[in-house]
């Protein structure tokens, strides 16, 4: 299955026309679901999330909007070519599994969310770049938690933001940003939480870091998210301690 160039805008569609074998990508097109997409920065590695999309377990029962997203690789003729399907570990109903994702720029490490029903903790699962799964991140933050994630240049640390946590019963919606660091096993562990504790701040549901404006970074060291009620708040890492710079 071979797609050419990137997935982007109604550009996807004419893309698609010519192609046999792409029949589940096409009927997410057709069926009008929303969808999402990530590039690698060495150009090789693409994904692209339909979070709305309905899908069939194991035992082949339907799911509504259990989510899927598609890893494509570059080829050796430089043609797209459809390397996985990749879905929740257990597909529910609205489950939403991509609606959040980050991929590294090498296209080694892949980050997708997934919501859980009832309210509870959702999850943000780790892939390898095959598409397998490598570990799960479930945080005590809320049904929000994997709202944004943003992946450093160097793959060892993560910021996964759960914007509208209730710290207490008269802090709600206060937002918090769960800071995960890459320990010497290759597993990400939780290292600090980020929170201002403000009610109905929404702390952390836009994240941005000095490594989304220069590249060079390896290491994310400054960390900016914009609050409904604190506006624009900085965060500064000194000496491997996450403080509040204004």
């Amino acid at each position: 299955m071979k797609l050419k160039g990137i997935i982007k805008g109604t550009s996807i569609l004419k893309m698609l026309a010519g192609s046999t074998d792409l029949n589940r990508i096409k009927l997410c097109i057709n069926e009008k679901l929303f969808y999402k997409y990530s590039v690698s920065k060495d150009f090789k590695t693409q994904l692209i999330a339909f979070p709305e999309a309905n899908y069939s377990d194991e035992h082949n029962v339907k799911h509504t909007c259990a989510g899927v997203v598609f890893l494509l690789k570059l080829d050796s003729n430089f043609e797209w070519v459809v390397y996985n399907e990749i879905t929740a570990p257990q597909r529910i109903n609205f489950g939403l599994f991509g609606s959040s994702m980050e991929l590294s720029q090498d296209g080694k490490v892949i980050c997708i969310a997934n919501a859980k029903t009832n309210d509870v903790n959702n999850s943000v699962f780790i892939y390898n770049a095959e598409g397998h799964l490598r570990q799960e991140l479930s945080v005590p933050l809320g049904s929000s938690f994997g709202n944004t994630i943003v992946l450093s240049k160097n793959k060892k640390q993560l910021l996964i933001s759960a914007h509208e946590f209730s710290e207490a019963s008269d802090i709600v919606n206060s937002g918090k940003i769960a800071v995960f660091n890459l320990n010497t096993s290759n597993i990400y562990e939780i290292y600090q939480e980020l929170t201002m504790s403000v009610p109905y701040d929404c702390f952390g549901e836009m994240v941005f870091t000095n490594y989304d404006h220069d590249l060079s970074f390896n290491k994310i060291n400054r960390i900016a998210t914009i609050g409904y009620h604190t506006s624009l708040t900085i965060f500064e890492l000194r000496k491997d301690k996450w403080y509040l710079k204004y």
